[in-house]
């Protein structure tokens, strides 16, 4: 079958329009308008101090309180997978400082903790995720922070 080259040019602008239209959409649904503005790194990378092993998997997983202050990374491969989370804080607008690596204890196994990781709004709760523990039962450690102090809740 012949085409006219015209038409079949026609036809791949219009996908390629369409595609870029989809996409366009797309993220202005989820993004909201301060959005458009750019986005700029706060500070170096930040390191898992303190990491016993070679592969961590610092930033398994991630959490930021609501004031953008506080920070949590979870590495589920630190000390041969029994895992730990590492807590940051923020001052100065862009500086950030590792505060304390959070070990749960009572694990049973390679907890793998840090799988998951959260915070509270004002950051001074954290739960961390260990989904090894217990041959795979999984299990959850909470910890609070008071006077910079973090302190495991529970056993």
């Amino acid at each position: 079958e012949l085409q006219n080259p015209e038409s079949k040019s026609k036809e791949i602008s219009m996908k390629v329009f369409s595609y870029f239209a989809c996409q366009l959409i797309v993220i202005s649904l989820f993004l909201p308008s301060t959005a458009w503005s750019q986005w700029v790194q706060q500070g170096s990378k930040l390191l898992p101090g303190g990491s016993i092993g070679s592969t961590i998997y610092h930033g398994y997983s991630v959490a930021l309180s609501t004031d953008g202050n506080t920070a949590i990374v979870g590495g589920i491969g630190d000390n041969a997978n029994a895992g730990a989370a590492w807590v940051y804080t923020r001052s100065g607008g862009d500086v950030w400082t590792l505060e304390t690596k959070l070990i749960g204890t009572g694990a049973i196994g390679n907890a793998s903790q840090g799988f998951s990781v959260a915070l509270s709004a004002d950051g001074n709760t954290a739960i961390v995720g260990g989904i090894g523990d217990n041959t795979n039962a999984g299990a959850v450690w909470v910890f609070t922070r008071s006077g910079g102090v973090w302190t495991q809740q529970g056993n």
